[in-house]
């Protein structure tokens, strides 16, 4: 028996078979827990209840699980995702007035606040 057949009659007789929401991430710590990874120092709280730290503690020994994981995220193409994640990208491009190279900075939009903006410094574009 590999450790996929392990797995799925261990999910059998444990009845882990939903792996969504909170109860999946349960689920999950609970699995994580059985394979080993225990947070005996509760350093992470419980999640209902299991110890989200058996999960930190899979990641923390598991560096492909979270490449897994990030490539099961790009895999999805969610427009939120990726606008979220370029908008934490530095700006490119140069300014067409000037050509000065695009950049984000602090601009004084009141006389009293700062603003973090995206474009020309030289410009104001």
């Amino acid at each position: 028996m590999d450790l996929h057949d392990v797995i799925a009659k261990y999910q059998d007789e444990k009845k882990l078979h939903h792996f969504e929401g909170s109860s999946g991430i349960q689920n999950l710590c609970k699995l994580l827990g059985d394979m080993g990874y225990h947070d005996r120092m509760n350093r992470m709280g419980h999640y209902g209840d299991q110890p989200l730290g058996n999960l930190v503690d899979f990641l923390e020994d598991n560096p492909g699980a979270m490449e897994a994981i990030i490539t099961w995220i790009g895999d999805q193409d969610n427009e939120e995702w990726k606008e979220n994640l370029k908008s934490e990208l530095p700006i490119e491009g140069e300014c067409e007035e000037c050509g000065a190279p695009l950049e984000t900075f602090m601009k004084d939009i009141d006389g009293i606040n700062l603003e973090e903006v995206h474009g020309c410094p030289n410009c104001d574009s």
